[in-house]
């Protein structure tokens, strides 16, 4: 069984008066609350070559200006 965690939101701690105070916490959700059971489900068949094609375009779709390498390196 497996469980994929990702980071949703980030939160203030809010003390009894209702004031924001401190660091943002992170809040976490599974991926299937977040996008969905049957669209996670349905990745399980994508090769890691075509998630990771997936990604860079994104990347690429997000910040024109960078070249392969550059995002290479930040995912990596």
């Amino acid at each position: 069984m497996q469980i994929y965690l990702c980071n949703c939101n980030f939160k203030k701690r809010v003390n009894k008066r209702g004031i924001e105070y401190g660091w943002d916490v992170a809040v976490y959700s599974s991926i299937e609350h977040i996008y969905g059971y049957d669209y996670v489900t349905s990745c399980y068949k994508d090769s890691p070559q075509d998630s990771w094609k997936q990604i860079v375009d994104y990347m690429h779709e997000m910040h024109p200006e960078a070249t392969d390498k550059q995002i290479r390196k930040l995912l990596k």
